[in-house]
């Protein structure tokens, strides 16, 4: 399978998604412990990203599902859920043998195998004398990944293919092992993986990455920090010849770069104004000599004008309340073409005056854009929904 993204703009051709499971119901009990915005439907929210999927189908895309690929490769979903499910002993800790554990995980079909590998199971037994009592649970203790149906932050996409992130909340540290899971179960072999450093805090999460042909932009923030970036220069993971890092807000409202800016176009920027205009988002530009990538800017410079004077991008600015809604973060399908959530109609009438094409709900033919009022208060839209495997 062909994987590479060379530019936001270019067509996409495959992405990957994860559907909302039961894991959700759990994240829903205490919304902000699970890093959403609030509450919202779990059976709507689900709907909707279904819809998502059926307009990305409709455009051409080939959609894949991480529980679909692992379904079709048993070997590596059995091998997944070995790590995933656990056994405690109620005096002893953990004592189940591997054996005991295989022959349940083995047991499983599926369906319930991809449930226990979301639900991250331990069931805590006592133990029979094994005459007249049996063994039997105590309690279960569950570590539901309520965020991974946020595909985008798993992995990066690169011109040279893919990297395997780093997450930065404890809650969604075990991402990257189903991602990693995945791929290998549709026969993708990443280029890197991020490693950990002992002496500095690491992570990186693909929503800070906007590839834009001959430049990259990494976003250093909440979610993405500068060791992490360091890793992905010095280990020649990106195939842009210039990277722009971008230091700007540090809030869960703006929490990656794609949450405030985004490239529906080769000539421009959806762009969140105020932050645009704060004189502290700023960027750092790196360029590649042979094999590595040198600082070619004494200081960093306003972000607003390396897009606007050096790189001639047409800015659409918009307002705190409509990035808030998620207008920024759009999902380009090609050069001009882009999924986004329906906000207004007057924000509807300006990207049209852009020149961009907006994908619509065939049910919902009055809306321009996607009605996804309950899974983006999960605090995402549909770049966070999806990660791109493809453009070309």
């Amino acid at each position: 399978m062909q994987i590479g993204s060379r530019a936001e703009w270019d067509t996409l051709r495959d992405v990957i998604v994860h559907g909302l499971g039961m894991e959700i119901l759990f994240g829903l009990l205490h919304p902000r412990a699970n890093l959403y915005k609030s509450t919202f439907s779990r059976m709507a929210a689900a709907k909707e990203h279904q819809k998502l999927q059926d307009v990305l189908t409709g455009e051409g895309v080939r959609v894949h599902r991480v529980e679909d690929a692992l379904k079709q490769n048993r070997r590596c979903l059995v091998e997944l859920a070995m790590a995933c499910l656990d056994f405690e002993d109620e005096t002893a800790g953990k004592i189940t043998t591997t054996r005991e554990k295989e022959r349940v995980v083995r047991g499983l079909d599926v369906d319930d195998l991809v449930a226990a590998v979301y639900l991250q199971p331990t069931a805590v037994v006592v133990r029979g004398d094994g005459i007249n009592s049996s063994d039997r649970v105590d309690l279960y203790k569950l570590w539901p990944l309520t965020n991974s149906y946020f595909m985008r932050d798993s992995f990066i996409t690169t011109d040279r293919g893919i990297v395997i992130g780093r997450m930065a909340t404890e809650q969604r540290e075990e991402e990257t092992e189903i991602t990693k899971a995945a791929l290998r179960a549709m026969g993708i072999k990443p280029i890197y993986t991020m490693q950990n450093n002992r002496t500095e805090p690491l992570s990186m999460e693909g929503g800070d990455f906007i590839p834009a042909g001959n430049i990259c932009f990494i976003g250093r923030g909440l979610r993405t920090t500068t060791g992490a970036i360091r890793q992905l220069l010095s280990n020649n993971c990106l195939g842009s010849d210039i990277v722009g890092v971008v230091d700007g807000p540090k809030d869960m409202d703006q929490m990656h770069l794609d949450t405030w800016f985004n490239l529906p176009a080769k000539d421009t920027a959806i762009v969140c104004g105020p932050t645009l205009r704060d004189a502290n988002t700023t960027v750092t530009l790196y360029a590649r000599d042979g094999g590595r990538y040198n600082k070619i800017t004494q200081k960093p410079q306003s972000f607003r004008d390396y897009l606007t004077k050096e790189l001639g991008y047409r800015i659409c600015e918009v307002s705190d309340r409509l990035q808030r809604a998620h207008a920024t973060n759009i999902l380009t399908v090609k050069d001009g073409k882009i999924v986004v959530p329906y906000v207004s109609k007057e924000y509807s009438r300006t990207l049209t005056k852009l020149g961009i094409d907006i994908v619509s709900d065939p049910s919902e033919k009055a809306k321009k854009g996607l009605s996804l009022e309950n899974i983006t208060k999960g605090w995402g839209g549909p770049h966070c929904l999806t990660n791109g495997l493809l453009r070309a």
